[in-house]
């Protein structure tokens, strides 16, 4: 049996392997690490690059004293999110179900996961009651990352958007992505509708339900063709006027 990683060789080969293993989505904040007096402490930032949070970024803290590894570290998050499983401390299944074979990548990659697929169903946080709809959701999330929501005690969640200037997608490309959840969840495909898409492509993308584009596209030539019909008129009257007026 391999001989488990001491804290430092975990630490090390996290901030080694972080980019790599989270798709670029998570880093180690080597600043804060340098700085802190806790040898024990280190603060990871998330940045999902899909999901409701997308354009986000969350500053989590894990505590590894209480005996790591071999009993489960605790978890916090500093940055002030409408997350039904967060509210400072972090709610993460895996920390109840911790073994001494877990470890800080382990973490790092469930806090992604918990960013990435909510769980209404289940809420810490008090802002939610548990029967919340996921369109509603989706839509309260978006607000709150752009500093419009307000939280159960009146207070507005500090504006967290980062999305990139160069970014090709569009806001209405954006809403369809925080309504992704897998393919097989009802309320997913509910959110996507209420934006004018049915269904998943390869990369996890709705696309747009092919009637309503159909529908779009129609209208915009019947108006085309209005627009035609009474330029048309407007043109043959003037002429006609001018005729009179010669004659």
């Amino acid at each position: 049996m391999p001989q488990k990683k001491t804290i430092p060789q975990q630490l090390s080969s996290l901030i080694r392997n972080i980019e790599k293993t989270s798709n670029g989505q998570a880093s180690v904040n080597l600043k804060m690490l340098a700085e802190t007096d806790n040898p024990e402490c280190l603060f990871i930032q998330i940045s999902p690059k899909e999901g409701p949070y997308k354009y986000g970024m969350f500053l989590f803290e894990i505590q590894l004293g209480n005996g790591y590894p071999m009993n489960p570290p605790v978890v916090s998050c500093h940055t002030s999110v409408y997350h039904p499983n967060i509210e400072f401390d972090v709610c993460l299944s895996m920390l109840d179900e911790w073994t001494g074979d877990m470890d800080l990548e382990d973490i790092v990659m469930g806090l992604l996961f918990l960013m990435q697929n909510p769980q209404i169903d289940d809420p810490l946080n008090g802002n939610f009651r548990g029967d919340e709809k996921y369109p509603d959701f989706v839509r309260k999330v978006r607000k709150s990352l752009k500093g419009q929501l307000r939280d159960s005690m009146g207070q507005i969640f500090e504006r967290n958007w980062h999305k990139p200037e160069n970014s090709s997608t569009s806001d209405s490309e954006s809403e369809m992505a925080l309504c992704s959840l897998p393919s097989t969840s009802t309320e997913s495909l509910d959110c996507a509708e209420d934006f004018g898409v049915v269904a998943y492509d390869p990369d996890n993308l709705f696309v747009e339900d092919p009637t309503r584009l159909a529908s779009r596209t129609i209208n915009g030539a019947i108006n085309i063709a209005i627009f035609g019909l009474v330029t048309v008129c407007v043109s043959t009257f003037i002429i006609y006027k001018c005729l009179k007026k010669v004659l």
